[in-house]
């Protein structure tokens, strides 16, 4: 009985942050914000910026922008933004999935909402000078074409 609890415990303590991506859209679904930020928060301080945490903030940048909380949106992209330049420093962008997500994600999201502030040809330009040191050419031509 003992074995069973402690293996219990333990194969909950190893999926609590299976899935944060889920996690933090589920909670943002449900309007619950600051829950998503404390889950995101909590990941960090257990596995540190990885892509599954950058993919995650990035929905918080999306949420964010969704309820036209534009400084807001672009404080959570450029966080997203600036941790994955960071990783690319060690890494490929396509190394895995997430990453490139996120950094779409965040370049996308700082564009509308410039555009939304009326800053269209700052929204559209933004994209190709911040990403272009890192970017592959197929992700600098995505960016031009916003």
């Amino acid at each position: 009985m003992a074995l069973r609890l402690a293996s219990l415990v333990l194969l909950l303590n190893l999926s609590a942050f299976a899935g944060i991506v889920d996690d933090v859209r589920v909670a943002l679904a449900q309007n619950r914000f600051t829950a998503a930020e404390s889950e995101l928060n909590s990941y960090k301080a257990q596995r540190g910026a990885t892509p599954e945490y950058l993919e995650a903030l990035s929905w918080m940048s999306r949420a964010a922008l969704d309820m036209q909380q534009y400084s807001q949106a672009e404080g959570y992209a450029r966080r997203t933004q600036d941790l994955a330049v960071e990783q690319l420093k060690n890494r490929k962008l396509d190394a895995e999935p997430q990453l490139p997500i996120a950094l779409g994600a965040a370049l996308e999201v700082q564009a509308q909402a410039l555009a939304a502030r009326g800053q269209k040809t700052r929204g559209s330009l933004c994209c190709g000078v911040h990403c272009a040191p890192t970017a592959t050419r197929r992700l600098r031509r995505v960016c031009t074409r916003t």
